[in-house]
């Protein structure tokens, strides 16, 4: 039977889905190698998996069926069911055949094309044969510089690349405009290249591959203003364009149809579409969402940092609502990074926990609140490969695992993607293509001046994030994989001991830092710096999460952070005196954060979102009431300088920015002014603050990126070759 549609216009050999195989020509089904089904029924599967981008009406189904017979919708019933059977499909949870009430049926699972074998040049042409050549006896790279054995390896834009990738890709577009194109040609060799950031631009994010496999998403930082975009490069072109309205992107993902991107920005969701239309903002979203994914049927989901997953529509014409809860029994503390799975309804996502035994990767469903473990190592990078299996990233190799994402289970055992070496967890897969690398993995301490001059780094030997400077200003603090106390003189660091975010009591003589010693909890220390670790004690705990704020001058009163899936973050208050008891000072249903206490006690500056984008505010301290606005156009990490008549921050695009403050009973403050812009080690909601000002307000200490650690964005065609090498 001849089948016409706009799917494919190319000869396809089969279809792939799952573990099944829908072959053309014999009008058979197939799972690993055994015949499930022929005849009709075959014959009425290949009819929607042709038409798989939309509903095929029952009519339709029944002329491209039996075009020379007269039957009834009772045949077309009996094939729908033998489909279900053989298929193990439940027709009120469908993970392949949907039944669309009084109209037809649409097919929604993931399809890999099979085409008939290609001419022998298209087949040397993309193993590389047209490319190697030029570059014979020159090793192929891997993401650290290293020699990859097997791959060649080419760079986008070059003359190499065009020759000989770029000339059979380009082909299979053009022949077949909805294939995914790496996996339907035999390529006996991997072919890697990468995707440098354009002209005046750094590269701020890794590369997302679309679900058709002919575009890769990424995000960059624009030199002259310090902006992050999103820009998009076609698979069979030279050329990415940045997609306007986009600034202060991160986090992009792509529509099931592979014509829009999600994307965060300033508090927000939003998505924009290939075809140049501003973008539409969903809903607000709050503190650094970790991930989002975006369903056949209409649905994104997304992660709120320190929460659960939530769901939106993607027309946006619906409040975001609680998908999954946080579980106190398993000590859990967040929901992050999901990802749809084929059938639109089900999805992976990672759990992170206080004990480790109940971290790991779970699948869940739109539909219940059941959850199955996946995957119990640490990992967040866990990424889902059409059509059957799982790639992440342990101890900083690769891995691969076969998983069925109909029966949400893994099988068989994991191997190694060999060549591919990981310094960050950034990864995207569409068909054959696998994309890894972008970002920066280094950072470290630099000193600037007022007008953004470098006057010298802090040397030694342990980069630090969280900086935050003595009150005699000769030590520093920071954490990286414990505390870490560095004398600013002599630069020798000294490790502390576990725990992060560390802030100095009023007369230097101890610390507080967060900590998550106890299984069940994530709490908040004090620390003598010259004492013994048997005079350290608790200061605040409670089934929250906590990050340490700030202490008030006089130590009367110490302000942190804590998380609650209700209110999101808030700021609370422990007195060092009376009952010591904590009471909240700020809890909204918005986020509030990075709070300072001024100098004289009487006011505090935090960051918060209630507008939707991050600003930086004022409030009168300890007891809440008049409050105002600083920052102008997004603003985070707030600092007191020049004994509390200065308040300083940083601008989502890196600058940092000063407002002269006169104190009284109510605050009186100038208009910001920029002072300088720097390359900040992540978004400014990333650490709890990326610099520390001396009190005089004249030089910044910056975590600042590291350009010289930054890879390309690499990307390996027909990746499975490199399976267990």
């Amino acid at each position: 039977m001849a089948m016409s549609g706009a799917s494919e216009t190319a000869p396809v050999k089969a279809y792939l889905f799952g573990r099944f195989r829908l072959e053309v020509d014999a009008h058979r089904l197939t799972r690993d190698g055994d015949v499930l089904l022929t005849g009709k029924a075959c014959e009425t599967l290949l009819a929607l998996v042709k038409h798989r981008d939309r509903i095929v009406e029952k009519d339709e189904l029944i002329r491209l069926v039996w075009p020379d017979a007269f039957v009834t919708d009772d045949s077309l019933t009996q094939s729908i069911s033998m489909l279900r059977r053989a298929l193990g499909d439940d027709s009120a949870q469908p993970h392949y055949i949907a039944t669309i009430p009084r109209r037809g049926y649409r097919f929604l699972a993931a399809v890999t094309p099979v085409l008939e074998a290609p001419t022998a040049s298209t087949r040397h042409a993309l193993a590389g044969d047209a490319v190697s050549p030029a570059h014979e006896g020159v090793p192929a790279l891997g993401a650290r510089g290293a020699p990859v054995a097997g791959p060649t390896a080419v760079r986008w834009g070059s003359p190499i690349l065009w020759l000989g990738l770029a000339a059979g890709i380009a082909l299979l577009v053009a022949w077949a405009p909805s294939i995914d194109v790496a996996r339907t040609v035999p390529i006996e060799q991997p072919i890697w290249f990468q995707q440098e950031a354009p002209a005046g631009t750094t590269l701020a994010s890794g590369g997302v591959l679309s679900p058709n496999g002919r575009y890769l998403a990424f995000v960059v930082r624009h030199v002259q203003d310090g902006k992050t975009r999103l820009w998009v490069r076609p698979l069979d072109s030279a050329t990415a364009r940045p997609l306007t309205g986009t600034e202060g992107t991160f986090r992009p993902f792509w529509s099931p149809d592979s014509q829009s991107l999600a994307f965060f920005a300033n508090g927000w969701l939003k998505r924009a579409g290939l075809d140049g239309a501003p973008p539409q903002t969903l809903t607000a979203v709050g503190y650094r969402p970790s991930g989002g994914a975006w369903s056949s049927t209409g649905a994104i989901l997304y992660a709120d940092r320190m929460s659960r997953l939530y769901l939106v529509k993607d027309s946006g014409e619906s409040a975001a609502t609680p998908v999954t809860t946080l579980d106190p029994s398993r000590h859990e503390v967040a929901h992050m990074a999901p990802q749809f799975l084929p059938d639109g309804r089900h999805f992976l996502y990672f759990v992170d926990s206080t004990k480790p035994e109940y971290t790991g990767t779970f699948a869940g469903s739109l539909d219940s609140p059941a959850r199955i473990p996946i995957l119990d190592q640490i990992s967040t990078s866990v990424t889902f490969a059409p059509p059957d299996q799982l790639i992440y990233v342990r101890d900083r190799v690769v891995m691969v695992q076969p998983f069925d994402p109909v029966r949400l289970r893994t099988s068989g055992s994991a191997a190694a993607l060999g060549g591919v070496s990981m310094r960050s967890d950034t990864m995207s897969a569409a068909s054959n293509l696998l994309a890894f690398g972008g970002e920066a993995t280094g950072h470290h301490l630099a000193w600037f001046d007022r007008q953004g001059r470098p006057v010298g780094s802090v040397d030694e030997s342990v980069d630090l994030h969280n900086p935050v400077i003595s009150p005699d200003q000769r030590q520093l603090l920071g954490d990286r994989d414990g505390l870490w106390l560095v004398d600013l003189e002599q630069g020798a660091p000294t490790k502390l001991g576990d725990g992060n975010l560390p802030v100095w009591s009023p007369g230097g003589a101890g610390i507080v830092f967060t900590s998550r010693r106890v299984p069940d909890a994530v709490d908040l220390y004090l620390r003598p710096i010259a004492g013994r670790p048997e005079d350290e004690r608790l200061l605040v705990r409670s089934k929250e999460m906590k990050l340490s704020g700030d202490w008030s001058g006089d130590g009367r009163y110490f302000v942190y952070v804590s998380s609650d899936p209700e209110t999101r973050l808030d700021i609370w208050i422990l007195p060092t005196f009376g009952d010591r008891v904590p009471r909240p000072f700020l809890r909204t249903p918005t986020n509030e954060m990075q709070p300072k206490i001024s100098p004289d006690g009487a006011w505090i500056v935090y960051t918060s979102d209630e507008t939707g984008n991050w600003e930086v505010y004022v409030q009168s301290f300890p007891d809440g009431g008049a409050k105002r606005a600083i920052s102008v156009g997004g603003g985070a990490e707030p600092q007191w300088t020049k004994g509390g008549r200065e308040i300083v921050y940083v601008t989502p695009d890196g600058a940092m920015t000063a407002v002269d403050v006169l104190p009284g009973e109510a605050l009186r403050a100038s208009r910001p002014a920029v002072l300088f812009r720097v390359p900040l080690s992540g978004d400014i909601t990333r650490y709890r603050n990326h610099y520390a000002a001396t009190a005089d307000g004249q030089r910044f200490l910056v975590d600042t990126a590291d350009e010289s650690t930054r890879e390309p964005i690499n990307v390996v065609v027909n990746w499975e070759a490199l399976v267990g090498r």
